[in-house]
């Protein structure tokens, strides 16, 4: 069972308003050390430096996070977006909205999860992970 849900419904605003900025082009060329997988559950236990299209990343969940469910970090957004992003539901996203997610996504080469409550950036790798153990292997 999902502690999450997938909202499509009233209460949305998919109109593409509410301070959307353009993907940042910038490139900080810094790749985390290791292979992102420093305990059993894949998540990343200690604070490391966040690069600034990690932070473009994270900031582009919580504006989506705050303009469809008026909060900060909704419970499950990372399932939540990835499935609004990859058309796994229906989608309050338009396409803009959708093709600046996974270009964040791909400069970051992660994605954000929860952890304690709190978003914690993972590789890419890792992210399948997660996401497979959650959902199995429909991606």
């Amino acid at each position: 069972m999902h502690s999450y849900r997938l909202w499509s419904g009233p209460g949305y605003r998919g109109d593409g308003s509410g301070g959307d900025t353009p993907a940042s082009r910038e490139d900080s060329g810094k790749e985390r050390p290791g292979n992102g997988l420093r305990n059993p559950d894949g998540l990343q236990q200690e604070e490391e430096e966040v690069t600034p299209n990690e932070t473009a990343l994270l900031r582009c969940m919580r504006i989506l996070s705050q303009r469809h469910f008026k909060n900060d970090w909704e419970d499950g957004l990372e399932f939540i977006l990835w499935h609004w992003m990859r058309d796994r539901c229906e989608s309050p996203l338009t396409p803009m909205e959708k093709f600046d997610l996974y270009s964040r996504y791909n400069r970051a080469r992660g994605w954000f999860v929860t952890k304690e409550e709190k978003p914690h950036y993972v590789k890419r790798e890792v992210w399948m992970i997660i996401y497979e153990r959650e959902f199995g292997d429909d991606d």
